[in-house]
């Protein structure tokens, strides 16, 4: 009698490796899908800009609309393109005293890198409730062509940027 090869013992051995390195791909893929969705529970996406803008109520606010803390890194001030060193709150103080007969009145929160910015929650950076003040802090950053970019990331470390002038967070590699 012929001895073959594929017996019953190798075919049920084979068939078990193969049953096992599927398993093993369903794993792999389960365990990706289930980092994505952390990572995605966690995902904060800041916006940044005028609420009520030329107003009298009007707010220059920075919001985490995501649903994870946004954690922030950077936080960058140009004028006209020149770097500017110093806090925003300075700057803020800075460009709206440089014309002496300017009365201009307002209210201002600082933002540093190292603060917590909870889901759900904004901060007010700028805030007043008189028309002409409103109008001037408006013409006062077009006029000297402000730019606020800040750097941000996620509590897994994913960081993203978002401009003043781009409304969308861009993820930094």
């Amino acid at each position: 009698m012929e001895k073959r090869f594929w017996n019953s013992d190798k075919f049920m051995s084979f068939f078990a490796i193969l049953l096992s390195v599927g398993t093993l791909t369903v794993f792999i893929y389960q365990t990706n899908l289930i980092r994505d969705q952390q990572y995605a529970a966690v995902y904060p996406y800041l916006e940044l800009g005028f609420h009520r803008g030329g107003t009298a109520n009007m707010e220059y606010v920075l919001s985490n609309v995501g649903v994870g803390p946004a954690l922030l890194q950077e936080i960058e001030i140009k004028e006209k393109g020149e770097l500017y060193k110093g806090s925003f709150s300075q700057y803020l103080l800075e460009v709206t005293n440089r014309n002496p007969t300017d009365s201009i009145y307002f209210v201002y929160s600082d933002i540093a890198p190292g603060k917590m910015i909870p889901a759900g929650k904004s901060i007010s950076l700028l805030g007043t409730k008189d028309i002409y003040s409103a109008r001037r802090i408006v013409e006062l950053i077009e006029d000297n062509q402000v730019q606020l970019k800040i750097t941000y990331e996620s509590i897994y470390g994913e960081r993203w940027e978002i401009d003043a002038d781009e409304s969308i967070p861009v993820r930094i590699d």
